[in-house]
């Protein structure tokens, strides 16, 4: 009873220390991940000299972007003797020489974190998005140089692979302007245009041409500026003075009417709505200027784009100057040292990532990352607007997107990896790269302690090798659980119809994905448009007669469309004038009416649904 009574009278210290004792290993853990940084030091050792590179690595990480420094710590973490090759002294490439310091946050079913990992690592270290670019810089430097058997080489220029046939067994590059090669047993080409992979001979797509269009999405260079107040910032969210925004302590986005507001003075450039960070030293950094026309692949081009876009960045200041609040006294307080770019090659590899799998939240048994990020489309060129094709709960990313067809002993990771350029839109984000960086380094590793290629994994992805690689990698803190999550969509009977009108970049369903309700009306304008952009963009509009197409007579474009008045402009998108009493007939005997549809009500007014069943149908004839 004593005792008892005792435990009773002291129970509220004795469950204090049993807290205390419970936090004590968190409280551990968030100290390696918070702990104080050296104010101004730079925490990775020199380079070294050219006589202490050694003659071979296991594993060779080209590119310090965030993905290749995923790829060379999970390289370096799994045993493998590494060396990362940087393109720049500043580690961390578009997070940090770009200055691209709001981060695309992946979040899947129940809201949760999809991209953890080394991807977390960074992310809680630098803290959280957006976080303040110097101090990025040095988590990124610690993070390497934790790694003993790790090697950074830094500046590096003209780097190729050395090949034997169709294997690459290793790299040669300069530095300090001298030639050097060093053998590897595998390669991570991180580089941001899949260079490497494209040297050694792997397919690739370019830009937008996989589904009929010319171009890439316009880049963007990051806009830097000391003196802005803040709360001038806020106040112009709160009074809507270029629209809707949401601006919190230290970042916003919106004030989607300067696309409109401001005047470029380049041709090929456009403001549009701010995604605004604001830096620990009081600077702020804008994402927010689009460049078109721009060839990625084109390093005087580039550069050209640059110059040209510091140019406008001076005028986009003067006009924030007298028309936003908050920036009167405004100054540029430098430029980042690259240009956001957002695609240039698309890797071809063992599969290719389409946009129905990831609108379809699909599932692979060879998961290595998980995606969620709505798919983003950015404009190419003048006179366009971006758009999302829809917003996905979560999708994974298939290992064998990382394996180029046709080279051997490679992966790539990052926006290059194999995925189509509308799947891009969504995967290219920055913690999904780093994931497939993480797992390019935990399964080059693998192959090589195997003895087994980097295909043959591939080419089985519901084989041992692959279940070994994840539970390694779910050990390393990834998030790889399996899902089914078919959106209610999918099984509507027009879906079928309507994916191959996605593919071709026809559907904008928005963050809401309402463009996926396929019982709303269909108008003239949603059908002249959806149509005559499918024929376009599979090339069938120049095997038909040569009628002006596009003058089709819209006179009530936001009207509900009937299947007569949907004949009509069949006949005369595909080259033939018609009247609509006799569209009917004349679009049946050329065969442009679905069968579906043959004996309904030629004045019955279509759904979207109804019209992409016939865009689909019209597609199949030519």
């Amino acid at each position: 009873m004593y005792i008892i009574d005792r435990c009773v009278r002291y129970l509220p210290q004795i469950l204090i220390l049993v807290l205390l004792a419970a936090l004590f290993p968190v409280f551990i853990q968030l100290w390696t991940v918070y702990r104080p940084l050296p104010p101004g030091e730079r925490l990775l050792s020199p380079s070294p000299a050219i006589s202490e590179i050694a003659e071979s690595y296991d594993v060779v990480v080209v590119s310090s972007e965030p993905e290749g420094i995923a790829a060379a710590v999970s390289a370096t973490r799994n045993g493998a003797r590494t060396l990362l090759l940087s393109e720049r002294d500043t580690v961390g490439g578009l997070m940090t020489a770009g200055m691209l310091n709001l981060i695309d946050i992946d979040r899947g079913h129940l809201w949760r974190l999809t991209t953890r990992g080394i991807f977390l690592e960074f992310y809680r270290q630098a803290g959280g998005s957006p976080f303040d670019v110097e101090r990025g810089i040095r988590v990124f430097e610690r993070m390497l140089e934790d790694e003993e058997l790790l090697t950074v080489i830094r500046p590096i220029d003209d780097v190729l692979p050395l090949m034997q046939g169709n294997a690459v067994t290793g790299m040669r590059f300069t530095y300090q302007g001298q030639a050097v090669e060093v053998n590897a047993g595998r390669v991570i080409d991180a580089s941001p245009d899949g260079d490497i992979a494209a040297a050694a001979g792997a397919p690739f797509t370019f830009g937008q041409e996989d589904y009929g269009r010319e171009g890439t999405m316009a880049a963007t260079l990051v806009m830097h500026f000391s003196g802005v107040d803040w709360s001038g910032v806020r106040r112009a969210a709160r009074q809507e003075n270029f629209g809707q925004a949401r601006v919190l302590l230290n970042h916003g986005r919106g004030f989607a009417r300067l696309f409109d507001a401001y005047e470029p003075h380049d041709p090929e450039m456009r403001l549009r709505g701010f995604n605004i960070t604001r830096q620990n030293d009081g600077t702020v950094l804008i994402n927010a200027l689009l460049i078109y026309g721009l060839d990625p692949l084109d390093a005087e081009a580039k550069a050209a784009a640059f110059r040209r876009a510091q140019v406008e960045t001076e005028h986009v200041l003067d006009f924030l100057r007298s028309e936003f609040p908050g920036f009167a006294q405004a100054e540029i307080a430098g430029y980042p040292e690259m240009l956001y770019v957002r695609e240039s090659r698309h890797i071809l590899g063992e599969y290719v990532l389409d946009i129905a799998d990831v609108m379809e939240n699909r599932d692979f048994p060879d998961r290595v990352a998980i995606g969620t990020y709505p798919v983003d489309i950015q404009a190419a060129r003048q006179g366009e607007f971006g758009y999302i094709v829809g917003n996905p709960v979560q999708y994974s990313v298939p290992f064998r997107c990382l394996v180029p067809l046709e080279v051997d002993n490679l992966l790539v990771v990052g926006r290059a990896a194999s995925f189509t350029s509308l799947a891009a839109g969504s995967a290219r984000v920055i913690p999904v790269g780093m994931a497939t960086g993480q797992a390019a380094g935990v399964a080059a590793v693998y192959s090589l302690e195997q003895g087994v290629p980097l295909r043959a994994i591939a080419q089985a992805p519901d084989g041992p090798h692959i279940r070994a690689i994840q539970k390694t990698l779910a050990e390393q803190g990834a998030y790889l659980k399996p899902f089914a999550l078919e959106p209610k969509y999918t099984r509507h009977p027009a879906y079928p119809a309507a994916r191959e009108c996605m593919r071709l970049g026809l559907i904008n369903a928005q963050y809401d994905n309402k463009g996926f309700n396929f019982n709303s009306p269909a108008t003239h304008l949603m059908f002249a448009n959806a149509l005559h952009g499918a024929l376009t963009r599979a090339k069938a509009l120049d095997r038909l007669p040569a009628l002006d197409r596009i003058q089709y007579p819209l006179s009530v474009p936001e009207e509900a469309i009937t299947a007569q008045d949907a004949a009509q402009m069949a006949l005369w998108i595909t080259g033939t004038a018609a009247s609509l009493d006799s569209a009917w007939e004349q679009a049946a005997e050329k065969g442009l009416i679905p069968p579906q549809y043959a004996g309904s009500d030629k004045k019955a007014p279509l759904t979207r649904g109804d019209a992409y069943i016939w865009i689909a149908h019209i597609l199949t004839l030519f």
